[in-house]
């Protein structure tokens, strides 16, 4: 797999013509060999980082990721949501090492992450009203499924990333629009089962819900804009003296995806605690960041 991503890289032939994507200075780390280059312009801010603020927003991604693990496995909530900021930890040091080259492998290290992590998101809600077989081997009457099937369906969604993770350095570079079309298929699933059990939330979640949900609205729009109206973007901040350090629309996308991918998961265990019977309460940490906090029942 390391051989084939560095034969395509060593074989592309990349034209920069479009305004913002083009090579200010010689860089770090050569031409661009990824499949795509976004608006902001490349190593102005340093010879060593392409794109700074791509670079230095993907860490906030990384951070959340961080912080839900240790707040995660602090309160002793179920691996399958460790599983998932293990993920939004490996997106965002991915994104920042793509950012940073613009390579292809590094690209790579981003979007199968990415990929990876809606696999999980996608078991996570099918297996939401799944309970383990300590407790008997109940399951939802809705969903039919039982412990032995969620087995299953971790196997197969484990098997199919395996095969599309080996199969990602011809697809997302040749065929980009298969893997947006994979992605935003997986999104659209995990947007409807989020919004089916947002119905069954408590108050305190909801509201997660809806910061999750505005801060995917957010950040979509940025990556919209980012994508769709660069040479606007230019023509209109580009003469700002912040703009060539904090002005990439794109590394707003990473904010507010940050905010996202924290509070999805929060929101996630929330309606599993409740579907569990767990005691809960929302917490907060340093005043503004919500997490779910275990009720213990000695203390009640």
């Amino acid at each position: 797999l390391g051989s084939l991503i560095v034969i395509i890289e060593k074989t592309l032939v990349i034209s920069y013509s479009m305004e913002g994507h083009t090579l200010i200075q010689p860089g770090l780390w050569g031409e661009p060999t990824s499949s795509i280059d976004w608006c902001e312009k490349n190593y102005v801010v340093c010879s060593f980082i392409a794109e700074f603020w791509n670079t230095v927003s993907s860490l906030a991604i990384a951070l959340s990721g961080v912080l839900g693990l240790y707040l995660i496995r602090h309160e002793g909530w179920e691996p399958r949501f460790l599983v998932s900021y293990i993920m939004v930890v490996a997106t965002g040091l991915g994104s920042a090492l793509f950012h940073s080259t613009l390579h292809l492998s590094s690209q790579l290290l981003d979007e199968l992450p990415m990929f990876w992590g809606m696999l999980c998101w996608v078991y996570i809600f099918q297996m939401m009203e799944c309970v383990d077989p300590a407790t008997k081997h109940l399951y939802s009457a809705k969903l039919k499924l039982s412990y032995d099937d969620g087995m299953g369906l971790a196997a197969g969604l484990a098997a199919f990333g395996v095969i599309w993770t080996i199969a990602a350095p011809h697809i997302h570079y040749y065929y980009p629009l298969a893997w947006q079309v994979l992605f935003c298929l997986l999104c659209i699933n995990a947007l409807w089962m989020n919004t089916k059990y947002s119905r069954l939330a408590s108050p305190p979640i909801k509201r997660v819900f809806k910061v999750y949900i505005l801060g995917l609205i957010l950040a979509a729009t940025c990556w919209l804009v980012d994508q769709h109206m660069c040479d606007v973007v230019f023509r209109y901040l580009g003469h700002m003296w912040w703009f060539d350090y904090i002005g990439s629309v794109h590394g707003y996308w990473h904010a507010f995806m940050a905010v996202s991918c924290y509070t999805g998961v929060v929101f996630g265990a929330g309606v599993r605690a409740q579907i569990l019977g767990v005691p809960y309460r929302l917490g907060y940490w340093l005043w503004i960041i919500p997490y779910l906090q275990r009720i213990d029942k000695k203390t009640k």
